[in-house]
């Protein structure tokens, strides 16, 4: 996968390693042979000069609401590149020019209703034209257009890559005075501090796996052998005290086991029947928060990875790297979803027991239960000994740990409604923009599908239109016309926030 752009005013094709620069000056261009795969798996052949940087970074603008129904009808696999949700920065990898670009360039050409078109090419649908800015009113100045491809992230491969020697058709120049004596030219590089946050993304990127129609992640350890004392008696206590507060109140302790077995229905949670001693072990002590005025989820379990076995050992989240924030700015989704005349809100349910947890890592996160209400004594042979198959809520990396699955799914499932969820999505909640009832029911549909494939249901949906409302089974419907989302409330009838 690569960055790509296509300009017929350019003679020569280049590929990245910097060409454009403040001041001129002069280099040695290598010439590279190969490959490019089109999307019916023939091959084009092609050669280009070798420099640093083709171009500055450029940028990618959103569509006019007038496009979305068009692109919406194509199967995204046909699109050469997503659709910006906004503005946003983009690198060019590949400068392609006249000499190949004809060769790539198809004869089939749309005019989108913005007057943008869509042409189609050997690697797919490309976006092109004249692009005029939003303003803040959501319209479009005409007067601020530029000229400019959208095509960036191109989905082909490039095979048989070949260097060559400098020859007479390289862009031969002179090296920089500077560049003799750098230590780079030698080879030579001081290293890069990763931060804590990269090394978090870095584990993340190379440990997530798709299986059993479901994502699973590793722990981000901080180090490859933990010191992660075993903490069986922590639990044992705090499940005392827990014990103390069923004996005055029999209707939370059946409200608490409901929702432990129901979790071991869902594969949520497993019995440990056989212990792996080549693990970690570490018991998560548990709580319940109950919320009475949720329609859903009104008593949640919590677990509290942050208990320690004594003083100076360690606990589960110390061992563990919080992640980056990669929450979408919520002033750009309240901001965005003020453009469309039809908004819709839904939440995934129980998003974080939705991510699965790889094997190994699955025995830092037991905990203890009861084998039978009627024995609540916390004596020996009275406990059973449970642990988690998903991310459970409480450990200090799952909220980076979920963003991070949905953002890598949807980035990997491609199209113009994942990317508008991966725009307006913040932690569990989406919130989405129409311009048609007859587009909200596709995006609706599209949304619910795209989620399914990953094992996660979109639920409660609410809309400012009654028509879209009337569309949806109550089954999917949120109850009652105000709800909290992103920390506003809605009203639903009113479009009050």
């Amino acid at each position: 996968m690569f960055s790509l752009f296509e300009a017929d005013a350019s003679h020569r094709t280049f590929m990245t390693d910097r060409f454009a620069a403040r001041k001129p000056q002069d280099v040695n261009s290598y010439v590279v042979k190969f490959n490019l795969v089109t999307k019916d798996r023939c091959c084009l052949q092609l050669h280009a000069n070798v420099v640093e940087q083709i171009t500055g970074t450029i940028q990618r603008g959103p569509l006019q609401l007038s496009d979305m129904d068009i692109l919406l009808s194509i199967s995204p696999d046909k699109l050469t590149d997503t659709i910006p949700g906004n503005m946003e920065p983009s690198t060019v990898d590949l400068l392609i020019g006249s000499d190949y670009f004809w060769s790539i360039i198809g004869t089939e050409k749309t005019t989108l209703p913005s007057g943008l078109f869509l042409v189609s090419s050997k690697i797919g649908y490309i976006l092109t034209g004249s692009y005029s800015y939003p303003t803040r009113d959501g319209t479009y100045d005409r007067q601020q257009t530029s000229s400019f491809l959208v095509m960036t992230q191109v989905n082909c491969a490039v095979l048989a890559l070949n260097w060559s020697i400098p020859s007479d058709d390289s862009v031969t120049l002179n090296p920089k005075i500077e560049d003799f004596w750098k230590l780079e030219t030698l080879g030579i590089r001081d290293p890069l501090d990763l931060t804590n946050d990269d090394k978090a993304l870095k584990q993340f990127n190379e440990s997530i796996r798709f299986t059993d129609e479901r994502y699973q992640i590793a722990w981000p350890w901080k180090c490859e052998d933990p010191e992660l004392p075993e903490n069986f008696h922590i639990a044992v206590n705090r499940l005392r005290c827990l014990a103390r507060r069923f004996d005055q109140d029999k209707d939370l302790l059946l409200k608490y086991n409901d929702v432990i077995q129901n979790q071991v229905r869902m594969g949520v949670i497993e019995k440990v029947v056989k212990s792996n001693n080549n693990t970690l072990k570490y018991y998560l002590p548990h709580h319940p928060i109950l919320t009475p005025t949720k329609n859903t989820t009104r008593l949640r379990v919590v677990y509290d990875a942050s208990a320690k076995a004594k003083k100076g050992f360690k606990s589960l989240n110390e061992c563990l790297y919080r992640g980056p924030v990669l929450l979408s700015d919520l002033c750009g989704i309240l901001f965005r979803l003020r453009l469309y005349p039809i908004v819709m809100l839904a939440d995934i349910e129980k998003a974080f027991l939705q991510v699965g947890i790889q094997e190994l890592d699955c025995d830092v996160t037991r905990f203890l239960w009861f084998k039978e209400l009627s024995d609540t004594s916390v004596s020996d042979g009275s406990l059973d000994v449970y642990r988690f198959c998903r991310v459970p809520f409480g450990i200090v990396c799952s909220p980076f740990l979920l963003a991070g699955t949905i953002k890598f799914y949807l980035k990997q499932f491609g199209g113009l409604v994942a990317q508008l969820i991966n725009d307006n999505i913040y932690v569990d909640n989406v919130m989405l923009g129409a311009n048609s009832v007859e587009q909200a029911h596709k995006i609706n549909l599209e949304s619910k599908r795209i989620f399914h494939k990953a094992s996660m249901n979109l639920r409660e949906w609410m809309s400012n239109s009654s028509e879209f409302m009337n569309l949806l089974p109550d089954s999917e419907q949120t109850v009652g016309n105000v709800v909290r989302a992103f920390g506003i409330l809605w009203n639903r009838q009113d479009i009050v926030f």
